[in-house]
This record gives structure tokens, sequence and C-alpha cells, in this order.
């Protein structure tokens, strides 16, 4: 099974995350639904083989050490990911997240006209967080 058709299907996908656990078939998760991949079973064998793949030798080593390791990985002309690597019964488990190299514009994010006027503030940094179903009336 290799690493970079199963980030390829889950990328044409629209998947924001993807998760490779041995001894289980890859999942990812669409507009917030985690669904199955059309993949087989990841063995041990090939989820070792995976992380390898994916992490430096610094983030190896730690995750020797540690048992858990957090690192970037990146498919050419594809995507990037953040990725974490780590034990999950005994077993290797990673869980990718895309991350978006296009900033989209203001407009496609849906948000209310007070945020886009904070852009004009003359200095400072504005983080603007959450989900907009969780504010108050």
């Amino acid at each position: 099974m290799d690493l970079d058709t199963i980030l390829r299907a889950a990328y044409e996908a629209d998947a924001s995350d993807i998760h490779l656990v041995a001894g289980e078939p890859p999942v990812m998760r669409v507009h917030q639904v985690v669904q199955p991949m059309d993949f087989p079973v990841i063995t041990p064998e090939a989820a070792m083989k995976m992380f390898r793949q994916m992490a430096s030798e610094e983030a190896q080593g730690i995750f020797d050490r540690q048992k858990d390791a957090d690192f970037s990985y990146e498919v050419p002309g594809l995507s990037r990911y953040r990725v974490n690597a780590h034990m999950q019964r005994g077993r290797v488990g990673m869980a990718l997240r895309s991350i978006k190299t296009r900033v989209p514009p203001l407009a496609d994010l849906h948000l209310p006209e007070v945020i886009a006027r904070l852009t004009y503030l003359p200095r400072g940094l504005v983080l603007v967080t959450g989900d907009r179903s969780n504010t108050r009336s």
C-alpha cells in the first residue's frame, strides 16, 4: 500500500484529515464526517514504513523514545500535512491534517462584516477562532 496514493485519494475527496492505524483500513474526514477509504487494512509493517517515509530522523528518534511525535510532511505538487504519530493500543497510529497552501479570500469565509473591518486596524494581532454555529444570540 502506497502512502502517496492514499494521500492523493484523500486530497481528491477534499479530506481535511487522514487517519492511518495499523490493523485498520485508512479513514478520512470529509466535511466533518469520518469515512473509510477504499484501501485494505494497514499492516503493522506498512504503518511503520509509512511513518519512516514521512518522519525526519529527528522525529523518528523522538518517536522511538516517547512513542509520540509531531512533524510535517509534504507531497510535492499535492499538499502539506501536520502529522502526529503515536502508539495506540500497542500499534502505530498517525493522524494527518491537511494544511491549506492557499489562504482563502476573506469573502469566502462567510464572516460577519465586523470581522472584515478588523483588517483595517493599524497594528496588532487579531485572532478569530471557533465555529459560527456556537455563537450565542
